[in-house]
């Protein structure tokens, strides 16, 4: 019998019952039960009855198991005792009630499931009481499991082992065994276990609680050296062309898996030593070693690396064909593939070594005409790569050694223009005239004869191709003329004597410097550079006046008109004779100009007449008041009135 008792002793007033039993109670599966409540009486009081009830912990539902008559028939099947012992031997007697259940089953009986309760009743007023034992029928752990997160593993890793079992009471104590050799002991059943050691390991477990030992559960485990690779060649560099080898060396639980795999991907071999007979360039780059021996190590992962070296090749040369001009700077690149990069580029002029560096790019003056051959050597640590050549055509450029210098021609000579160049042939010159027109591509033309035209900035170039720029020169032809359109001219059409006249002569000629001679009546009068002439006129008459111009060139045309000075009328008069009546008499008009241009006679004020003289036959019709008006190119004058009266 299990010793888990726990034992209530109730302190009551003199006049309450007292209790003294086992609140609660423990056994074994299979076990039998003796329970004892003992109950102080109040003085006076006698035993009448007992009876003894299962009730449900959950719910609280009681069925009565056993009287003073012996079990009820729900019971009948159960192996079951009451006895009531009285002690009277006190001030208060004392009475034991001492229940018996024989082949306790956790089944049936459960853990914790039920109540035993003792009902009392007395004599001799019938007081009734009970209490409740709470009933626990324990049991060994049963239905052990021991399980592993995996039954195999690897050195280093970490297993979990989980144990369970029922039983009861459920507060089970887990003890494992390691190879027989016990290592741990809790109460959840769960272990995280390092795996330190290769090997088969049995794993044992035994559960056990207040019951005692349960029913034990083994499982094995596989524990594998993981694998390790010890040794893999390190990075080299190799020249293409030759015999090498790699090498994985591992170790481990066997069988170890190697793999060798290529930069490309594809594996070189499975056992861990492969030979390139020769390695190439494709060969360059990472290389992984990898190990394994199944799924419960990780695999062990290494790598190296390879670089090929090879000489320079695939060299070019930019620009490899050129035609240039002598002092061109040209600009070459050149380039090649290669492993090392780090490349040395030397650049030849017709065998002659020019420059060195390493970024291939040069910069080359060509000095002289002809044919240069720039060949480019690349190189690097393994030795002189593949060259390359490139062909040069040097030319001269063109040059104008001579081209007629500015002339001064007089229009209608003839005049040749001679352009004279040097250069790598062919030479193609070309003379410009002024107005854009190719006179010549020969380098040298004949006018014949040069016209005023022809003047101006003549242009000779040279080229030889687009290489070289074109050269030019210029010179100039001026084409000088007598002076021509020559033009006189007058302010007024008519001129007095005395006055002041303005003559304009005006010629175009080249050069433009002309001067001007004024003649009157083919004497020269004066000479002037402006051509403009202020002249008083002095003697009546018509007079001839040439204006005549001339320049470098020589004398031009001319250009002739007349005027007629005349003279101002200063007075007009009338002739007045004694006028009678039926004699005939004549009115003169009269001025000092001998020449007037028109008379015009007024009678009372009116136009009367045109002629310079009147004759008149005397009558009374004469009779009135005479004036006349003369007029010249000069001036205008009107004579005083003359009256006439003609009386009988």
């Amino acid at each position: 019998m299990a010793d888990n008792f726990n034992t209530h002793v109730e302190c009551a007033p003199e006049d309450t019952w007292l209790w003294q039993y086992n609140t609660s109670v423990c056994f074994n599966d299979g076990e039998n039960a003796t329970l004892t409540w003992r109950v102080t009486l109040n003085p006076g009081e006698s035993y009448l009855n007992a009876k003894i009830n299962q009730v449900d912990t959950v719910g609280g539902i009681s069925r009565v198991m056993y009287t003073k008559t012996g079990p009820d028939s729900a019971f009948s099947h159960r192996t079951m005792g009451l006895s009531v012992v009285t002690d009277s031997s006190g001030s208060r007697p004392v009475v034991s009630m001492i229940f018996t259940l024989a082949n306790l089953s956790s089944t049936v009986d459960g853990f914790g499931a039920f109540y035993l309760r003792c009902d009392l009743n007395t004599l001799p007023d019938g007081t009734f009481d009970g209490r409740d034992t709470l009933l626990q029928v324990q049991d060994k752990p049963e239905n052990t499991s021991l399980e592993a997160n995996s039954s195999s593993g690897c050195v280093g890793d970490v297993i979990l082992l989980n144990c369970s079992a029922a039983g009861k009471p459920n507060n089970i104590s887990y003890t494992l065994y390691r190879n027989g050799t016990e290592f741990a002991s809790q109460m959840h059943g769960q272990i995280v276990l390092p795996l330190n050691t290769s090997d088969v390991t049995i794993f044992t477990c035994v559960p056990s609680n207040e019951a005692g030992d349960g029913y034990n559960k083994s499982i094995t485990v596989s524990v594998k050296e993981p694998p390790k690779i010890t040794g893999f060649t390190p990075p080299q560099t190799v020249v293409e062309g030759s015999n090498f080898t790699i090498r994985c060396n591992v170790s481990g639980t066997a069988p170890l898996k190697i793999a060798v795999s290529h930069p490309n991907g594809s594996v070189l071999t499975n056992s861990g030593i492969y030979t390139f007979s020769p390695i190439t360039r494709r060969d360059v780059g990472t290389y992984t070693c990898t190990v394994n021996n199944g799924n419960e190590c990780s695999n062990d992962t290494n790598t190296t690396s390879i670089t090929v070296n090879y000489k320079p090749e695939n060299t070019t040369l930019i620009p490899n064909e050129h035609i240039g001009c002598v002092r061109d700077v040209v600009s070459l690149n050149c380039s090649a593939l290669a492993n090392p990069d780090n490349i040395n580029y030397t650049l030849y002029r017709n065998d002659t070594a020019l420059a060195s560096n390493m970024n291939g790019k040069f910069v080359v003056s060509l000095n002289a005409s002809g044919l240069s051959i720039f060949k480019c050597v690349p190189s690097n640590e393994v030795g002189d790569g593949e060259n390359k050549s490139g062909f040069f055509t040097v030319k001269d450029p063109p040059r104008i050694t001579s081209f007629t210098s500015p002339q001064i021609e007089v229009e209608g000579s003839d005049v040749t223009m001679r352009c004279i160049a040097s250069g790598t042939a062919p030479l193609r010159v070309a003379i410009f005239h002024p107005n854009g027109s190719v006179l010549t591509n020969t380098g040298s033309y004949t006018f014949s004869p040069i016209t005023r035209r022809d003047g101006g900035t003549y242009t000779c170039t040279v080229n030889n191709g687009n290489e070289c720029p074109a050269y030019t020169r210029t010179t100039s032809i001026t084409v000088i003329y007598k002076p021509e359109k020559t033009s006189l001219t007058r302010l007024e059409s008519s001129y007095c004597l005395g006055t002041s006249v303005y003559f304009n002569c005006t010629a175009r000629g080249e050069p433009d410097d002309v001067h001007y001679s004024l003649f009157v009546n083919k004497t020269l009068l004066i000479e002037k550079s402006n051509g403009v002439f202020n002249l008083t006129l002095n003697t009546l008459g018509t007079h001839e006046y040439t204006c005549v111009p001339n320049n470098t060139a020589g004398i031009g045309q001319k250009n002739t008109f007349s005027i007629d000075v005349q003279e101002k009328i200063e007075f007009v008069n009338i002739s007045a004779p004694m006028v009678k009546r039926g004699v005939p008499f004549t009115l003169e008009c009269t001025t000092n100009v001998v020449r007037p241009v028109s008379i015009t006679w007024y009678k009372n004020s009116e136009w009367f007449s045109s002629n310079r003289s009147l004759i008149f036959s005397g009558s009374l019709n004469d009779t009135g008041s005479y004036s006349c008006l003369a007029e010249s190119a000069c001036n205008t004058k009107q004579s005083e009135r003359v009256n006439i009266t003609v009386t009988c």
